[in-house]
């Protein structure tokens, strides 16, 4: 079985608007479409923070947009942060690393437009 997908932060919102990068890339859509895919509680977090400082204006039903689109929910744990101490520090962004870690603990694919992921020892997928 292929290894289910995790949506980087801006994959999601890439997603949810409908966004050319997505909407325009049939590889990405056939991935998309063929494997499970899931949404991490700290994109959520990564959202609320940069919604909450001016960063980022999106609607407050954002999320249930999120559920309805059948992408699931992971949750970040301990043993996913404990993951955070071994990894090597190539990306300073702290979400980005949680989300990779998670990718690495659970044997996911990473779906992200940055290539920075793509050093660490996780499979990535880059728009």
């Amino acid at each position: 079985m292929s290894p289910a997908l995790l949506l980087d932060t801006c994959v999601l919102l890439w997603l949810l608007e409908g966004d050319s990068r997505i909407v325009d890339n049939q590889d990405l859509l056939f991935l998309l479409n063929k494997r499970e895919r899931f949404f991490s509680s700290i994109s959520i977090a990564e959202i609320e923070i940069k919604k909450s400082i001016g960063k980022l204006n999106i609607p407050e039903t954002y999320l249930d947009s999120i559920r309805d689109s059948s992408i699931k929910e992971m949750g970040f744990f301990g043993v996913e942060a404990k993951q955070l101490g071994s990894l090597p520090y190539f990306h300073k962004d702290p979400f980005d690393r949680m989300l990779i870690s998670t990718a690495i603990q659970h044997g996911m694919t990473i779906v992200t437009s940055d290539t920075i992921f793509c050093k660490y020892p996780v499979q990535v997928y880059t728009i």
